[in-house]
């Protein structure tokens, strides 16, 4: 768990979001920075190597989850 402008943030859950959405093979929350400019980032992989749609994802997450759970950048890796 980790806090982030002042709420209570469990990574997880964020992290079964994204692996329950279609194309996702893999998912990983973290926290960058430090303060204020602190902020939570995600990284995917797809499957079997494929593209991610980042922007399907980003609307998925903030249908699912309160907004302060959106990551404020997702990122696409290869594996």
């Amino acid at each position: 768990q980790v806090k982030l402008r002042g709420y209570r943030i469990e990574p997880g859950e964020i992290e079964a979001v994204l692996r329950a959405s279609t194309g996702v093979r893999a998912a990983g929350v973290a926290v960058a920075g430090e303060g204020d400019r602190a902020r939570l980032v995600a990284g995917v992989v797809g499957e079997a190597g494929g593209a991610v749609d980042v922007t399907a994802l980003r609307d998925r997450l903030r249908v699912a989850l309160p907004v302060a759970m959106v990551p404020a950048d997702i990122v696409a890796l290869p594996a």
